[in-house]
């Protein structure tokens, strides 16, 4: 994965109770960095469905998936 990539989250990542906001907004993600520090190294910024919302969010690679078309 690279910066400026589409993501969803996994079925790993729907399951996490730390992914709730994500899931509770559905949308997609647009990876900002790959090379964060600690244990959740991608930032990804979140939009909800609407885009009507956007939210910073970190998360660890088995979380997350690349959009397909």
């Amino acid at each position: 994965m690279k910066t400026g990539d589409l993501i969803l989250l996994s079925a790993a990542g729907r399951e996490r109770n730390s992914n709730w906001r994500c899931k509770h907004h559905g949308g997609f993600g647009i990876i900002e960095t790959t090379n964060g520090r600690g244990d959740y190294p991608i930032e990804v910024i979140w939009w909800t469905e609407d885009m009507g919302k956007s939210f910073s969010h970190r998360f660890k690679r088995y979380e997350i998936k690349k959009f397909k078309k």
